[in-house]
């Protein structure tokens, strides 16, 4: 299973609902669980697909599968809301409440200005402080597109261009090194070979030099 960055996810139907954004990933296992998908053209939105509900995922598009009729029922990559600022009982009085903010988590009605939802002239005076969430598993990693890949000697051999995964376990095999000052030519660098991943930066547990030793 190809997970290429930008690539058009159709439906079984062969209807296009968005282009692969950043894929979720397991830095434990090195597991991809899920995909996020940019909905929308002039209005978009991210969506956190499960990675079970792809039938096939190609060089040049994902197909889900029947069960998958839209993505409108997906959960949201990112969620906002208004949690309230407030000076808790015990704090000293001479404490300013705009200087330290112990939030109250709740989920927003629908009208600003009633309920908890804050209204415009709050917000501006800080009454409230705005929180956003992501949608993924707890301890994940979003791999972001042309996050930087680092080798064991701290040489930046280049950038993640795709992620390949085995259709049946969803685990990483090997990750595409887009082409940078060491390569004229993308590398595909075998899992074995990667220490950890974070959002920003794949970190290599071989040197740079190794990596010259890669087929394009």
């Amino acid at each position: 299973m190809k997970f290429n960055y930008g690539v058009s996810v159709f439906s079984a139907k062969g209807d296009k609902v968005g282009t692969i954004e950043q894929v979720v990933v397991d830095p434990r296992t090195k597991e991809v669980s899920h995909a996020i998908v940019q909905q929308g053209f002039l209005f978009t939105e991210s969506k956190v697909l499960p990675v079970d509900l792809i039938a096939e995922a190609t060089d040049e598009r994902v197909t889900l599968k029947e069960a998958v009729d839209d993505l409108e029922a997906l959960p949201k990559f990112e969620e906002s809301y208004y949690v309230k600022a407030a000076v808790p009982s015990d704090a000293p009085p001479t404490t300013p409440a705009v200087n330290r903010a112990w939030p109250l988590y709740y989920f927003p009605p629908e009208e600003p200005g009633k309920g908890l939802i804050p209204k415009e002239s709050d917000v501006h005076t800080q009454k409230y402080v705005r929180r956003t969430d992501r949608n993924v598993p707890e301890g994940a990693i979003v791999l972001e597109e042309d996050a930087e890949v680092i080798s064991a000697d701290g040489e930046h051999v280049g950038d993640v261009a795709k992620v390949l995964a085995d259709a049946e376990s969803n685990r990483i095999t090997h990750i595409l090194i887009s082409r940078g000052l060491l390569f004229k030519e993308e590398r595909r660098v075998p899992v074995s070979w990667i220490d950890r991943v974070a959002e920003e930066t794949v970190y290599l547990a071989v040197e740079s030099s190794l990596l010259n030793t890669l087929r394009p």
